[in-house]
């Protein structure tokens, strides 16, 4: 059925059909006192008796649609919730550890390749003992860049918690002494079993192993006290960073009980 309306000027408008005539209404062309009749004839009523009950009912969904275009465009609630939750941060650092992952096998395996220049430069039982460095070596950048990769998806799997950087950095702290220790203890036995096996120092490899061959100490001795030094330093810097990042987590919980222990005396003296 089609309809006429009175405009503000009071004339008279149409036909439209009904369709319309809630669009018009909806839009606000037209109001609820807004006189309309039937296009067949009839008494001129108001738009509110005819369309009343569907009228209100197109306001909510017009109303829904223009706030959902709102909440569309106006994004910074869900990223305030999402920096709250802690998931960009953790997707990040993991997401920067699996990067710098690929980077250190690139580079690793460039200076792994590189060092055999010097080890077929070596005389003798020195260029095995070189292999046996080249292969210490390796295992070292395997455990590295293996610690790299695990710890990247412990800080993605972190849940919800109380603290967003305080986990993440427990970890990274973690790991930054892991990954130390592996270096420290690979090439110390590498460099050890060459400095044995070929009476000097790895030539060109960047460590302090080099004060042990002092002309003084028998290379054997020499190698074995490369080894120990090694040995301690991963240890030492392995329980330096787990420290440290256990005594983060250890401050963080005394201050969260005791904010829990003032909280309940002040509860009580109320």
């Amino acid at each position: 059925m089609n309809y006429h309306y009175m405009d503000e000027n009071n004339q008279e408008v149409g036909p439209v059909s009904l369709e319309n005539l809630k669009s018009f209404r909806v839009a606000s062309v037209i109001k609820d006192h807004t006189l309309v009749r039937p296009e067949s004839g009839g008494p001129w009523v108001t738009c509110e008796s005819i369309i009343g009950t569907v009228e209100a009912d197109s306001v909510k969904s017009y109303l829904h649609h223009d706030a959902m275009i709102m909440k569309r465009y106006l994004f910074m609630v869900p990223v305030l919730k999402s920096l709250d939750d802690g998931t960009p941060f953790r997707r990040g650092f993991a997401m920067a550890l699996r990067v710098i992952t690929i980077l250190l096998i690139i580079g690793l395996l460039i200076t792994w390749i590189a060092l055999w220049k010097v080890v077929f430069s070596q005389d003798g039982v020195a260029i095995f003992g070189g292999f046996i460095f080249q292969i210490f070596l390796l295992v070292g950048f395997y455990m590295v860049i293996h610690t790299y990769w695990i710890r990247a998806n412990d800080i993605e799997s972190l849940g919800k918690s109380e603290y967003t950087i305080i986990p993440i950095v427990s970890i990274l702290l973690k790991m930054t002494g892991e990954v130390t220790a592996w270096g420290l203890f690979a090439t110390g036995i590498g460099a050890g079993i060459f400095q044995i096996l070929a009476g000097y120092p790895f030539p060109g490899w960047p460590t302090n192993y080099e004060s042990f061959h002092n002309g003084i100490t028998s290379s054997f001795v020499s190698g074995l006290l490369v080894m120990v030094f090694g040995a301690i330093l991963a240890l030492f810097w392995l329980i330096l960073f787990y420290f440290i990042s256990e005594f983060i987590i250890m401050v963080v919980d005394i201050a969260k009980n005791t904010r829990v222990l003032r909280e309940n005396v002040e509860r009580r003296n109320e």
